[in-house]
């Protein structure tokens, strides 16, 4: 929720360009799943047709299931408008709904934005439509009719009212049968049935002065000539076939210059619409085939075709000639049709790699079966099948297999792409490079779709840059050139399938992501040159279980397959697939991000010698036990002992369990430190006294929480993103409530703020969609900064008398808010604090004393309808005073 505070103090004061990011879980760093296969589950109407709104602002929600953490970006408009915002922009996998609003749309051209959700290496995009203002708006604008007419159905929504008319060349076929007169309208026509030949057009119009919704409406022409089956394939016997045709026009046959097919018609009689054709023997030793025409005799132009195949006689006739495999050898099917005998017979040089899984004599259609075994050389190789006949009939099909490992030797930098040819350069599995290399080349590889094993070895080029080999979702084993020194940030960013990697000696530095997402690589080994590793470098490494570095590294060492430095004193990283980790008597620290991601973890042992930790039944503490200092996310229960005062920072985030008890010895809770776990529900106990920022942060599975009278202090993003909570109890002894403290809320539906409370925090009940009752006591003195930010249900506010000080954005987005009551003591009313409440009809101000404020206070707020309520004899006042005086309706009471 960082993230969402220093962008909306941006934004607010550049025009209020509204923070898309609100709802984000805070984290400097997302939760990956650990599925192999991201996906994500969404309505494929809204993908295909998007999200469509009215020109006047709604909310509309959208809802989807994904198997990882996800995260959603509305992209920028064009001119830097904001009008469309997400009630949320990450979350947990599993169900998910997300609320789009959008503002009132006052042009006259439509507007759309896309809208991304990420999760993992999944994402779907839609877009989101607004009509303009008195928009009309049709939802299928064409409709092609058979020529036999029917009827259509149109749908109209329109926000003004609008007169439908027939174009004066459609009146005569297209006519109206039934009217409804709602804000969505449902016209009927009645399509007459076409007895021109042409095909016509006609068009229907929905308009309102210049709005025009125009609907097509296309109907096929009279002239019909249709062949059931336009292909006849004919054995070398000869036959009789039957041609069926449909048509409602006198046609003519056209039949070939060809002495081996007749009309049967011309020997006995038969139907117009049923034809028989008599096709000769075929004594030759080649296929032959010839086309009957069937003509409109009035349009020559409208016709359709019958073609017939015969085959030779003794054909063997084969689908494919030449099959191309890849080392690793498969089995392949060949598709043979032949009406004779035949043998098969594999040539010298292909008898050691290729075999036939049935060798069998056929009549038939059939597929035969071939195994081609793995090419463990490093040339490819090409052999040949026959099939033949003892008549001389025979097929040949080819057979290519790749080599093992091709080489490609590149003189010049830059130049790979020359040496590739295009056609087989996405066919190309395995190869080893030679020669020099450069960042253009890389690129070059990193394009290569089917790429699977690359050695570049005796490549030279001595960095891999920024994001080098990115999404090489194929690539499974690369050797690094020998004369690498740095591996640069992203270099092997989500190679989803890699699993081998050898680094040279010679590389000395290893950036951060460098093999992020490598989803799939279970063990790393850091060379002993390495001085420069970023803690990160292996960040979404979900099955990496081991981080090897050899014992003449001078910088990093690595015990239990966890990466540390030299002096094993510091966890760097623990393995983000491991399942337990055992720590040194000698570690004194722990760093930042050394458990981050670790899903999988059940346990963390601590040698008993060491001085400054020890572990509890798989969790780690201080010494004396008196912090919880880190509990695995995959631990299958947890006991806090009563020796505990403090649940350290992060202990208890990301964790499976659905509840846990929090013993009363507890009298802080840390920053995060339940963040983003399951919980159901959490009793705190009454000897807590502080709650951290972002303690239950993100815990969207949270429904209810009890806050005892101990806690004087709701921390900054305390209840951020918990979208499950529907109701809480703010403590009397609470006195301040901190930025975004219960930001994204979105089931909450009433809050009480208690009389206790002098400062209501930035963006504190910001994008709680679902707040529909808001108290705030008296001894509430400053409503802070976007406080109720994009709370689109509330309808009314009453502003107690001890407030002097309402923040810039406080109610802006309050879309549902219909009346608002300010009284005498409010002596400052900060930039766009009423911003966007479209629905405003009221505003009751109780000072006597006016002054001039900033127009944007009640931008987009509609002066000409809603009303100002001001004191006895402060009218003129008001209606001259800047900021005020757009009011068209001033009323003294």
């Amino acid at each position: 929720m960082r993230t969402f505070r220093l962008l909306g103090l941006v934004l607010i004061t550049m025009l209020v360009s509204i923070n898309f990011a609100a709802c984000s879980d805070g984290n400097e760093q997302d939760d990956l799943d650990p599925d192999k296969n991201s996906t994500i589950t969404i309505d494929s109407s809204i993908i295909t047709n998007g999200l469509a709104f009215a020109a006047e602002g709604s909310i509309k929600s959208v809802s989807f299931t994904t198997n990882t953490d996800w995260t959603l970006n509305i992209a920028s408009t064009t001119g830097g408008s904001i009008w469309c915002m997400a009630s949320v922009v990450s979350g947990k996998k599993g169900e998910a709904s997300v609320e789009f609003t959008t503002l009132d749309n006052s042009d006259y051209d439509d507007r759309s934005v896309s809208v991304t959700i990420k999760a993992g290496t999944a994402s779907q995009t839609f877009t989101i439509i607004q009509k303009c203002k008195e928009a009309i708006l049709v939802t299928t604008d064409k409709f092609e009719i058979v020529q036999e007419g029917g009827s259509i159905n149109v749908e109209v929504k329109s926000n003004i009212d609008y007169q439908m008319e027939i174009s004066e060349t459609a009146k005569s076929w297209i006519t109206e049968t039934n009217t409804r007169a709602l804000t969505t309208h449902n016209h009927t026509f009645s399509i007459a049935a076409n007895e021109e030949y042409e095909k016509r057009e006609g068009e229907i119009y929905f308009k309102k002065g210049e709005h025009v919704e125009t609907v097509k409406v296309y109907q096929a022409g009279g002239a019909v000539i249709v062949l059931t089956k336009e292909k006849y394939e004919v054995s070398d016997k000869g036959e009789t076939i039957t041609v069926e045709i449909k048509s409602n026009v006198e046609y003519g046959i056209k039949m070939p210059q060809v002495d081996w097919i007749y009309d049967e018609a011309s020997v006995r009689g038969a139907s117009s619409h049923t034809l028989k054709y008599i096709i000769n023997p075929n004594e030759t030793y080649d296929s032959r085939s010839a086309q009957i025409i069937y003509f409109d005799k009035n349009n020559t132009a409208s016709a359709d075709t019958l073609t017939i195949i015969q085959v030779q006689k003794d054909a063997i006739v084969i689908g494919n000639n030449e099959y191309t495999i890849d080392a690793k050898g498969k089995t392949i099917e060949v598709e043979l049709s032949s009406n004779i005998d035949y043998t098969i017979s594999i040539a010298d040089d292909g008898k050691d790699w290729i075999s036939c899984v049935e060798n069998t004599r056929a009549l038939t259609t059939k597929k035969i079966k071939f195994n081609i075994a793995e090419n463990t050389s490093d040339d490819s190789r090409a052999s040949h099948i026959t099939f033949a006949s003892g008549n001389g009939v025979s097929q040949n099909i080819k057979i290519i297999q790749q080599g093992a490992l091709p080489v490609i030797h590149v003189e010049t930098a830059g130049t790979l792409s020359r040496l590739i040819n295009s056609s087989v350069k996405d066919e190309i599995t395995k190869l080893k490079i030679t020669g020099n290399l450069n960042s253009t080349d890389t690129e070059f590889l990193r394009k290569m779709k089917k790429i699977q094993v690359l050695d570049l070895s005796e490549v030279n080029m001595t960095k891999l840059g920024y994001y080098s080999f990115q999404l090489c979702n194929n690539l499974t084993s690369i050797i690094i050139p020998s004369s690498v020194t740095s591996i640069g940030e992203g270099a092997f960013w989500e190679c989803s399938r890699l699993t081998s990697v050898v680094m040279p000696d010679g590389v000395t530095s290893i950036g951060k992501y460098a093999f992020g997402g490598c989803s799939r690589l279970t063990s790393i080994a850091i060379p002993d040159k390495v001085i420069t590793l970023s803690s990160n470098a292996f960040q979404f490494c979900t099955e990496l279980t081991s981080i090897d570095v050899g014992e003449d590294n001078t910088e990093y060492s690595s015990i239990d397959g966890a990466l540390y430095d030299k002096n094993a004193s510091t966890l760097l990283k623990c393995p983000e697939g491991k399942i337990s980790i055992a720590i040194p008597g000698n570690m004194a620290n722990i760093g930042d991000i050394a458990f981050y991601l670790c899903s999988r973890l059940t346990s963390i042992n601590v040698d008993e010698n060491n001085a400054k930790y020890l572990s509890i039944d798989g969790a780690l503490y201080d010494k004396n036990a008196s912090t919880l200092i880190k509990c695995p996310e995959d631990i299958p229960s947890i006991t806090i002992p009563n020796s505990v005062t403090s649940i350290g920072d992060e202990s208890l985030s990301r964790l499976n369990l659905t509840s846990i008890t929090i013993p009363n010895s507890v009298i802080n809770i840390g920053d995060r430190a339940l963040s983003s776990s399951n919980f159901t529900s959490i009793t705190i106990p009454n000897s807590v006294t502080s709650l951290g920022n972002g303690a239950f942060d993100n815990c969207s599975y949270l429904t209810s929480i009890t806050l005892p009278n101990s806690v004087t202090t709701i921390g900054n993003e305390t209840f951020a993103g918990c979208s499950g909570l529907t109701s809480i109890t703010i403590p009397n002894s609470v006195t301040s409530i901190g930025i975004e403290a219960f930001s994204c809320c979105r089931r909450l539906t009433s809050i009480t703020i208690p009389g206790g409370v002098t400062s209501i925090g930035m963006e504190a009940f910001s994008w709680c969609s679902g707040l529909t009752s808001i108290t705030i006591s008296k001894g509430v003195t400053k409503i802070g900064i976007n406080a109720f930010w994009g709370c689109s249900s509330l309808t009314s506010v009453t502003i107690p008398n001890s407030v002097t000080s309402i923040g810039k954005g406080a109610f802006s987005a309050c879309f549902g808010l219909t009346s608002i009551t300010i009284p005498n003591s409010v002596t400052s009313i900060g930039d766009y604090a009423f911003w966007g409440c479209s629905r405003m009809r009221e505003i009751h101000i109780g000072y006597k004393s006016v002054s001039g404020m900033n127009p944007s206070v009640f931008e987009n707020v509609d002066t000409s309808v809603c009303v100002l309520y001001v004191p006895r004899g402060c009218k003129n006042a008001y209606s001259i005073a800047d900021g005020w005086r757009s009011f068209k309706n001033i009323v003294e009471e």
